[in-house]
């Protein structure tokens, strides 16, 4: 958790949800997103972390 601490984040899990579903588009988003340095993943246990970046 120390990797994350102070950061905006959001789980996986949380996309994964009934009212949100990740398709191929969502994918593709997602792809550009950390593509762009704007996200970057890690992992914390056995959840994926989505951690977002500030604009550089």
């Amino acid at each position: 958790m120390e990797g994350i601490k102070g950061k905006h984040f959001f789980l996986e899990a949380d996309i994964k949800g009934p009212n949100l579903k990740l398709d191929d588009t969502g994918k593709a988003i997602l792809t550009a997103l950390r593509h762009l340095c704007r996200i970057s993943e890690t992992r914390v246990g056995h959840h994926r972390v989505i951690i977002l970046q500030k604009p550089q």
